[in-house]
Parts: structure tokens; sequence; C-alpha cells
């Protein structure tokens, strides 16, 4: 039976896997598409009203894409407690997404800096509506990564399809404003549609009250972790101007992506951990640990390449007008470890055990952190002065969680695993470095890179007989002999 779930949450992480790269790869080609047809000014300004919109749409969700895992992960053994546990979410989804619709209206009529890309707002408003439909969560806690996996291929390709049809020249920038909200409202509508096959909402017996507070908790969270994850776009747009906020975007657009790739493998932990938590507490400690171990190794040798790769990858992506985003990349890089390990030991971990409470104040010191950073930093260094605040203010949210945690699981960090994942990043690291200074084209160095980096890492890795490629292995090979 272990064995079997064992091999579940690495069938759900491959999935996973593939759906994360798909989330880079469809996004890096359009991104770099669009870049350089409309050049950081326009990307500034879309991206600038996006973030002003992402807010309203974090309003619309509060903190249901990961409480809704958490609690449909709970009732994944009862199909009649998670057909209430659904109905309940899913009344909350309604009535806050109507809120936020509201207060979007309200905002759109009285600020003036709004008022005056209406058109642009309204566009990117559109998925708000579409909020009442996002039910992803509902997948996602049910482990349901095939369906997931296939909706978005699907998705990415119709929009890729569209952004090249109908963005062509620099005066669409509202042609490509509308193919973002279309296809984000699409999202919605496919996995809404889905599950009305799947699920039936039912209205008695219903207890939204014990949802509130934990809910309540952890929207309190996201919003202050938001506002210092996206205030940098909002000030640098106020204090300087759209080129820098295009600059700064393209760069963060990399870092996350690559980010999102490398916890794609512990991403699907968070229903696991909110089970075992339940109903045994050694799986917990020890999936937790192999979670940790496992994202370590991913993200030291992540970060180092992309550190020296930054050069390349934006001129390779999106060309010399955006050359500037290379240094903001090189700052970004650090987020990838920090952001990587944080997603599980100061997300997932403190989420499962319902100790989300413990958020907030840390939430509220980075936030205002990250702020006052801004404050100085923007107008001496301007993007990346937005990038250094970032940097410091995930490092300090992410550390005293960190530290915070280890009071309430023990969980730990093999040490030897991780002395062994620095070393074949230094062999790697050498190796790109050297890379970087051939004379070929910015694509050749960087897929030479990507591809040399990786046999050298992971070469090195066995060479020094890193236990955990090993201990992966034979449980692949295990499995497909039992077959």
């Amino acid at each position: 039976m272990k064995k079997e779930s064992n091999f579940i949450l690495l069938k759900n992480s491959i999935f996973n896997i593939v759906y994360n790269l798909i989330n880079v790869f469809f996004p890096l080609i359009s991104a770099s598409y669009a870049a350089r047809i409309l050049l950081p000014e326009g990307i500034g300004k879309v991206s600038y009203a996006s973030n002003i919109v992402s807010y309203f749409v974090l309003l619309a969700t509060l903190g249901l894409p990961s409480y809704g895992i958490k609690m449909i992960g709970l009732t994944s053994n009862d199909e009649e407690s998670k057909r209430k546990t659904f109905s309940e979410l899913f009344l909350i989804n309604l009535l806050t997404s109507t809120i936020a619709i509201i207060s979007f209206i309200v905002c759109l009529l009285v600020i003036p800096k709004l008022r005056v890309n209406c058109f642009l707002y309204l566009i990117l408003g559109i998925q708000l509506i579409f909020c009442y439909f996002n039910v992803d969560w509902y997948f996602r806690g049910n482990e349901n990564y095939f369906f997931i996996v296939s909706r978005n291929i699907l998705i990415k390709i119709l929009f890729l399809i569209c952004l090249i049809s109908f963005v062509k020249s620099k005066e669409d920038i509202y042609n490509y404003t509308a193919i973002i909200s279309a296809f984000a409202s699409l999202n919605y509508l496919v996995n809404f549609v889905y599950i009305s096959r799947h699920t039936k909402l039912r209205f008695k017996n219903l207890d939204l009250n014990k949802h509130i507070k934990p809910i309540l908790l952890l929207s309190v969270t996201l919003v202050f972790s938001t506002i210092y994850s996206k205030i940098d776009v909002l000030m640098l747009g106020d204090m300087a101007s759209d080129w820098n906020v295009g600059i700064y975007e393209n760069a963060h657009k990399i870092q996350n992506t690559i980010t999102t790739a490398c916890v794609s493998i512990t991403a699907v932990f968070l229903p696991k951990l909110s089970y075992y938590y339940e109903k045994n507490k050694d799986s917990f400690i020890k999936l937790l640990n192999k979670g940790l171990n496992i994202i370590i190794f991913i993200t030291i040798p992540s970060a180092f390449g992309v550190f020296i790769l930054a050069d390349n990858i934006i001129n390779m992506l999106f060309g010399e007008a955006f050359a500037a985003s290379a240094q903001v990349l090189k700052w970004f890089s650090l987020l990838i470890a920090i952001k990587g390990i944080g997603d599980l030991i100061c997300y997932q971990m403190i989420i499962s055990i319902g100790k989300e409470a413990v958020f907030v104040p840390v939430a509220i010191i980075a936030a205002t952190i990250n702020i006052g950073l801004n404050y100085v930093l923007i107008p001496i260094y301007i993007q990346n002065g937005a990038a250094i605040a970032s940097v410091v203010s995930e490092l300090i949210l992410n550390s005293v969680l960190f530290i915070v945690s280890r009071h309430f699981i023990k969980y730990k960090i093999d040490f030897e695993i991780l002395i062994k994942a620095i070393i074949s990043t230094m062999f790697m690291s050498a190796l790109v470095f050297g890379i970087t200074k051939l004379h070929c084209s910015d694509t050749i160095i960087c897929c030479i890179g990507v591809f040399g980096g990786l046999f050298v890492f992971f070469g090195s890795n066995l060479a020094l007989k890193n236990k955990l490629l090993f201990d992966l292995y034979f449980q692949v090979k295990n499995k497909i002999g039992e077959q």
C-alpha cells in the first residue's frame, strides 16, 4: 500500500512537472514574441494594468486555491464529504468574487489613473467575472493531474496561435490584452464545465462558518505576501516609467517560470501532507524531509545556472531592447532557491498542519520592509532597486517562517545530499561559465549551457554517489518490476 502511494505521488509529480514545463515553455515563447512586437513600453503598460487587476483577482479567490487543495485532500476517501466541502467552498467563492467585481468597478470610477486607461482595465477585468468558476483547487486536491495537464496544453496552444495571429505591431496592445484576459477566463470556464459532470452542488446541511476563519487568516497572509511580490511593479510604474516596468517584468517572468518548474515535483505534496498529518505523523515527516532534500537539490544549481546565463537568456528571448533585464534577472536568480525552499516549508507544510495564523505577523513585517526598501532603492537603482527589495523581503519572510516552523515540526536537511549537490553545482557552474565565453549565438550558448550543465551536475552527483538519485532510481525500478 505504501509503495502504491509513493508511486502515485511520483506519477503526480511527473504530471505536475509536465504541467509546469508547459507553463514555462509556452509563456516564454509568447513573452518573447510579445516583447519583440510591443517593446518595453508596451509590455510595461500591460504589466502595470495586469498588476492592478491581480489584486482584485486575489480578493475574488481569497485563500481558496491553497485552502481548497488542503480540504479536498483531507476528504479524498469520502465522496459525500468531498461534495459537501466543494459546495461550501464554491459558495464562499461566489461571495468573494461578487465583492471583488463591485470593488473593481468602484475603483475604476473613482481613481483618475485607472480612468485614463479605462478600456485596458475593462478588458483585463473580464477575468474577474469568470473567477466565479475558479475551481482549480478541486482538481489539485483530488490529484486529478491528467485533466490539469491536458487542459493546459490545449489552452496554451490556442493562446499562442491567437497571439501570433492578432498581435503583429505595437499598436495591437489591446489585442494582446484581450487575448490574455480571454484565455485566463477560458481556463476557469473549462474547469467548471468539466467539474459539473463529475460532482454536483448541494445546498442543504452546509457549514460555511467553519471555513471562514482559516480562509481569512490565509487571505490576510496572501494580501501582504502579494503586496511585497506585486507592489514593486506598482511603485516602479509610479516612480519610474512603463519602460522600466517592461524591463523589470520580463526578468520577473523568467524567474517565476523557472521557480515554478523547480517546485513542480514538491508542489503536489500539499494534499498528501494534509492527509498524513491527520492520519500518520511518521509518514508526514518522511515526506516532508524527502521534499526538502529534493527542492534543495533542484533549486541550488538552477539559481547558479540562471545567474551565469542571464545575459544570454535575455538576449535570446527578448532581444537587445531588453538588455537591461539581465541585471534584474541576476538578482532574481536568488529567489529561485529562496522561494523554492519556502514553497514547501514555509507554505505547504504550515498550511497542512493548520498553522496559517503564523503567516500574518511575518507577512506584515515583510510587506512593510518591502515597501520601505522600494521607496528608498527605486529612485537610485530603478528596476534593480525593486529587484533587490523583492529578494530581501522574500529572504526575511522565508527565514523567519523557516525558524518558526521548526517549533511545530522537527524536519531536517540531509547535509550529505546538500554538500554533494553544492559540489556538483560548482563543477556545473565552471562549465557553464566557460560556455558563455564561446563566440556563438545566445541560443546556442543557452542550449549547450543547459544540457551541458545538466550532464555535469547529474554526472557529478552520480560519481559522488548522492543517495537522493539512487533512491529515486530504485523506487522507479521496483515499481516497473511489479508491472
